[in-house]
């Protein structure tokens, strides 16, 4: 049976996971979805509104910003990207997914609950929705999952970011990120552990342990190293089908540096993938050269001076954010503008510094 195609889309948050699955996702569209809502809390409804501009209308015919699940559901997403954290697959994935939606779920860390997993897998089963887990900020899911069938006999994950990524956490008690001057390891354990230690770092161990190996037996060390710029993701694996081991190097969300960009264009691949997939996607019974996305790609917007400007305005803004760790005076200084101007044009494009999370 083939899977209806995706032309109405929900999703749960406005920070940078959906601004990055938004934008890549418009690039790919031939036409417009039919409707695209986003959940946020009220006060964050201003930074949705400014995103959805953004996007333009080459998005979606119609497009909503809600505060109520309930609302959001009204809407009839044929999908729901989950991008706002744990919470939100705690508090809002059994009842998208009882009410027929499929649901793409990023901060797979959340499962490392059983609890969370139970009710998740039942709602699934009783609603007809599907539960899909993408990659995330992570490579090499394909050849660990296969490895799986032969038999895993250890996989160790190592995720090492640069101090201040692991403000906020646990990890400030052990360690001073702020003179840290050698690479230092302040977890190891589990990846469930770590997953419900550090909900917002520990993802991609969750998404190989569910890959491969358990939750309780995927090994992971985490460290604040200085002397990486970088959110950097290594995983070995002994099967036996054979061992081996990836290195990932990602760059960081500019607006929440716990976030690797890699997260992002991983939500957009699948829900592209929604619209443009052939063989589930196809429109009719026979598989056209459009449905495998074989026709030269021709641009179907044509974007003004204005638009070309400010996508490199906010690429300025978004690389020294980067460059200075959100210290705006430096960041205003290397620009060659006011702070105040700094903050109207980071407003403008919804460069907030963390991520939108979703109403209590």
């Amino acid at each position: 049976m083939m899977a209806k195609k995706m032309t109405r889309l929900g999703l749960i948050g406005a920070g940078g996971i959906a601004e990055l699955a938004l934008t890549s996702l418009v690039k790919a569209l031939d036409a417009p979805l039919d409707h695209v809502a986003i959940l946020v809390p009220a006060d964050a409804a201003p930074q949705a509104r400014v995103l959805l501009e953004r996007c333009g209308p080459a998005l979606a015919a119609a497009t909503a910003v809600h505060s109520d699940l309930k609302a959001l559901l009204a809407d009839r997403p044929d999908v729901v990207a989950e991008c706002a954290g744990h919470v939100a697959v705690r508090d809002y994935g059994a009842t998208v997914l009882e009410a027929g939606c499929d649901l793409i779920v990023i901060s797979i860390g959340s499962l490392a609950d059983d609890a969370i997993r139970g009710r998740l897998e039942a709602a699934a089963k009783s609603g007809g929705g599907r539960l899909v887990l993408p990659a995330g900020a992570v490579g090499g899911i394909d050849a660990l999952a296969s490895a799986r069938l032969s038999g895993l006999e250890e996989v160790i994950y190592t995720g090492r970011k640069p101090p201040k990524a692991w403000k906020g956490t646990p990890a400030e008690k052990l360690l001073d990120l702020d003179t840290l001057k050698d690479a230092a390891v302040f977890f190891e354990g589990s990846a469930r552990d770590a997953a419900q230690t550090y909900p917002f770092n520990a993802n991609v161990a969750a998404t190989l342990a569910i890959a491969g190996i358990g939750l309780d037996a995927t090994k992971v060390r985490l460290v604040a190293d200085p002397g990486v710029t970088r959110n950097v993701h290594e995983f070995a694996v002994r099967s036996g089908c054979g061992d081996f081991s990836v290195r990932l190097e990602g760059r960081p969300s500019a607006s929440n540096p716990k976030t690797s960009q890699l997260a992002g264009y991983s939500m957009a691949r699948e829900l592209i993938n929604r619209v443009r997939r052939a063989i589930v996607m196809a429109d009719s019974r026979v598989i056209s050269a459009k449905d495998l996305d074989l026709l030269p790609w021709v641009p179907t917007q044509v974007r003004t001076l204005e638009e070309i400007r400010a996508e490199a305005e906010r690429t300025a803004i978004e690389q020294a954010l980067l460059r200075h760790c959100h210290r705006l005076t430096e960041v205003a200084a290397e620009l060659g503008i006011s702070r105040i101007t700094l903050y109207r044009l980071m407003c403008r494009y919804g460069l907030r510094g963390d991520e939108s999370g979703v109403p209590a």
